[in-house]
Order: C-alpha cells, then structure tokens, then sequence
C-alpha cells in the first residue's frame, strides 16, 4: 500500500492535455519529465533573456557580449541545476 500511495503522489494530471508531446514520443516519456523538460527550457530562456537584456542596457556593448557566457552558465544553472522548479 505504501509503494501504491507513493507512487500516485508523484504523478501529475494530464488530463487536460497541457504537458503532453506529440503522439510518437508520449510513450517514450512519461507526464512528469514532459512537463518538467518544458518549465525548465522556458524558465532557462526567461533568465537568460532577462540577464542578456540587463547586460545589453547596463554594460558597454563588449562588455555586454563578454557577459553572454557567464549569462548562460547562471540560466542553466537557476533552470537545471537548481531544483526550484
């Protein structure tokens, strides 16, 4: 019975359709890395843009281009790293 509740807890409605891929891939996926796959590509490129449009407007343009790498280290890290989502 534990391992039965255990395992309901963790799962995540699909029912309405939001977290689903095409046809061909549902079965090779399951819910939960769908949507989470999703959240952590969309929260990846909000920071990224974010930080890269901070740097564009605060920092002279070499400086702002220089900047790029350690933007994409600190987005990767807060979307995949992280576990906050």
């Amino acid at each position: 019975m534990l391992k039965e509740r255990r395992d309901t807890c963790n799962r995540i409605s699909t029912s309405r359709g939001y977290y689903k891929l095409p046809v061909p891939l549902n079965f090779l996926i399951g819910p939960a890395n769908t949507y989470n796959r999703l959240m952590e590509r969309k929260i990846f490129w909000i920071v990224f843009t974010i930080l890269g449009l901070l740097a564009d407007f605060l920092l002279p343009i070499w400086w702002g281009l220089a900047a790029t790498i350690p933007i994409a280290f600190i987005a990767w890290w807060v979307a995949y790293r992280s576990d906050w989502f």
